[in-house]
């Protein structure tokens, strides 16, 4: 074999097949774990060919992954806080990439979670911290106590008295310090679920010239907002979304916040974004999964006007817009 150090190309393709795999064996694992051992086969072969960027993309789309938006993360915050807190949590690692990091606070007394955008801290006594960024292959799952054997890469895996959690594929899984937190929260703009100032995010609105579908998305203008709500927004306000941030009035951007603001509370209160009605769904919006939950996102034609749901990239993502009623 080859001891050749491999290309940049390469190490970013082995990455990503290494997110693909971690996201199916974990997606599927808890219905029928016996097929995990032919994806690892199928995968590794496709590895040592040569995988191709379509042939990626199609494993991907099985799974369709999204990054969680802020609601998800104040959601989980807002849930381990009430299933954990007060007690001591044994950490570990079984993939074995948090190791080290996990005997830092096993056994500690967990405090409670914190949400800020897309970020998550667990606050253990003694001031250790873990910081979580799930990313877009990060996903966490429940189990009974005592859990099963770890299925998958499980990057760490928290036990309390009665209840275990299981963490695959973050971005970003780490024991840190305050210090730490706060530089982490500086770059961050303000969250409107934790009571972001308004005033903050428009200062540096007006004074953009990026559209304002590239602003939103932008963690450091906004903290929480992707590329759900941004489409779902723009389309609430009919707002086009190459409009550049330094031509929007301030009463424009009240009207956008308050907007914004009433979609994440919406998804935090359900676990999930939906931005349609109830009215407009005809049923409870807790039953609604998919795409049904969503006026644009996603979907072939306007709801209001019928024309095609076309998609532009704005902010090197795909958005999806209706021309007619967004121009």
């Amino acid at each position: 074999m080859s001891n050749r150090p491999r290309s940049p190309n390469g190490i970013k393709r082995s990455r990503r097949i290494d997110g693909v795999l971690s996201c199916l064996q974990g997606s599927f694992a808890g219905s029928d774990p016996r097929w995990l051992p032919s994806v690892r086969r199928a995968v590794r072969c496709h590895r040592l060919r040569g995988l191709a960027a379509q042939q990626t993309a199609s494993i991907a789309r099985h799974v369709t992954p999204r990054m969680p938006e802020g609601h998800k993360t104040h959601f989980l915050a807002r849930e381990h806080t009430r299933q954990f807190s007060g007690q001591p949590i044994k950490v570990s690692s079984p993939q074995g990439r948090f190791r080290g990091d996990a005997r830092k606070v096993s056994g500690k007394v967990f405090s409670h979670s914190e949400a800020v955008g897309k970020h998550l801290f667990y606050h253990f006594d003694g001031g250790r911290l873990i910081h979580v960024h799930l990313g877009r292959y990060g996903k966490f799952r429940q189990h009974a106590v005592p859990p099963p054997a770890a299925v998958g890469q499980v990057r760490m895996r928290w036990q309390g008295a009665d209840t275990a959690l299981d963490l695959t594929g973050p971005t970003t899984c780490r024991v840190i310090d305050a210090d730490t937190r706060a530089e982490v929260i500086e770059k961050l703009g303000p969250d409107p679920l934790a009571g972001g100032s308004p005033a903050k995010v428009w200062n540096r609105v007006r004074k953009s010239n990026k559209p304002i579908g590239a602003l939103l998305l932008d963690q450091a203008v906004v903290a929480g907002v992707g590329n759900i709500f941004r489409a779902e927004l723009l389309f609430a306000l009919r707002w086009d979304p190459r409009t550049p941030g330094d031509q929007l009035d301030r009463p424009a951007f009240d009207r956008m916040w308050k907007a914004l603001g009433k979609m994440m509370r919406t998804g935090l209160r359900y676990g999930k974004i939906i931005t349609v009605s109830s009215k407009e769904a005809g049923v409870p919006l807790a039953s609604l999964e998919g795409r049904d939950r969503f006026r644009v996102y996603g979907k072939s034609n306007c709801p209001v006007c019928g024309h095609p749901i076309e998609t532009i990239e704005v902010a090197s993502r795909k958005l999806y817009w209706c021309p007619s009623c967004q121009s």
